[in-house]
C-alpha cells in the first residue's frame, strides 16, 4: 500500500508495556492542494490468534499510529464475534489469512497523533538510517508541491 516498513517486535523492544507493534509503516502523503505533505504512520501486531489482550495492545498502539491493525492467521470466520465487535469499536483493523495471503477484512479507523508523540514514538522506533530516509522523503515531497505549486499561478 506505498508504505516503507520496519519490523520491531522481533528485532527491537521499546520502552513500556504494549509499546513495541511487530511492524512499523510509514508514508509521506502528499495532497493536491495544500502544500507539503503529512506522514501516516501504521502498526500491525501480528498474532497467531486473537484474543481480548491482542485488542488491548493494538489499542495501546494507538497512541502513537495513525492507524492500527491486528494481524492472524486465523480466517476472520474464525474469530470470535466479540472480538470483532470490539476491534471495531476500537477502530482497530484487521488482517486475516486467506489462502496463500492475507487480506484487510476490516479498514482501520484514521486517529490523529500529536505531532510531538509521533516524533517520540519515530526517534525511538526507527534506526538512523530510516529516520534520515524518512526524512528526505518528506522534503523531497514538500519541495516538489511548491514547484508546482508556484508553476501554476
Amino acid at each position: 500500500l506505498g508504505y516503507e516498513v520496519t519490523v520491531l517486535g522481533v528485532n527491537r523492544r521499546l520502552r513500556g508495556e504494549w509499546n513495541t507493534p511487530d511492524i512499523v509503516g510509514y508514508k509521506s502523503v502528499r495532497h493536491e492542494v495544500l502544500l507539503g505533505a503529512d506522514l501516516e504512520v501504521v502498526t500491525i501486531e501480528a498474532k497467531w490468534n486473537l484474543s481480548k489482550y491482542a485488542v488491548a495492545e493494538g489499542t495501546s498502539h494507538k497512541r502513537f499510529a495513525h492507524r492500527a491493525y491486528l494481524l492472524t492467521n486465523e480466517s476472520i470466520d474464525e474469530i470470535d464475534r466479540d472480538l470483532v465487535i470490539s476491534l471495531v469499536e476500537q477502530g482497530l483493523g484487521l488482517i486475516c489469512k486467506s489462502g496463500d495471503s492475507f487480506v484487510i477484512q476490516i479498514p482501520a479507523q484514521r486517529s490523529e497523533v500529536p505531532p510531538y508523540v509521533l516524533d517520540a514514538f519515530l526517534l525511538q522506533a526507527l534506526s538512523v538510517e530510516e529516520r534520515d530516509t524518512l526524512r528526505a522523503d518528506l522534503a523531497k515531497a514538500m519541495f516538489a508541491d511548491a514547484v508546482a505549486a508556484m508553476g501554476r499561478r
